[in-house]
Formats: structure tokens, sequence, C-alpha cells
């Protein structure tokens, strides 16, 4: 996947940000998903338009861990969406 795709929510996917952890319902399947600090910024940054480059930017300007864990993490995070059909590419 590079590094410079984007992705938006699927059809049927709400999510609610505005508190400190975010959550998604899959209104499709009533899947129910809480993010945990990591996953809600890099929802926060999803929803804001920005690229799986750009999140991982985001991360290591958030948190002190090496950018090479950040790549990992936010690629698995992002997989484990577009799996789950919560996300879909742009």
């Amino acid at each position: 996947m590079p590094a410079s795709r984007r992705f938006v929510l699927a059809p049927g996917v709400m999510a609610q940000t505005a508190l400190e952890e975010a959550v998604l319902l899959d209104a499709r399947s009533g899947a129910y998903f809480a993010a945990n600090d990591t996953a809600t910024c890099v929802l926060r940054a999803l929803l804001a338009g920005q690229s799986e480059a750009e999140i991982v930017d985001l991360l290591a300007a958030t948190f002190a861990a090496p950018r090479e864990q950040l790549q990992h993490d936010v690629r698995g995070c992002l997989d484990d969406w577009l799996q789950r059909g919560i996300v879909v590419a742009r």
C-alpha cells in the first residue's frame, strides 16, 4: 500500500471523534469499535483527508516512538479497517 494513499469511511460507517477515545459504528452490521489513543489520532487525521504518510508525520510529532514503529502501526490500523470494511481507499 503506497504511503500516499488516502482513505474515507465506508458507506454506512459513522465515527464519533469528539470524545477522548473515538468510536466507530458500522450501521450495516451493528458492529461497534472503540479506538485506542493511536487509532483515534489515525481516525481524526483520516477524516481530515490526510494521507498515510501525513498520518505518520502527525503521530511522530505526537508520540515518542520510533518512526518505523509508527509506520507499522498506522499501516496495521488502516489494513485492519480495510479488511473490516470500515474504510475504503479514495
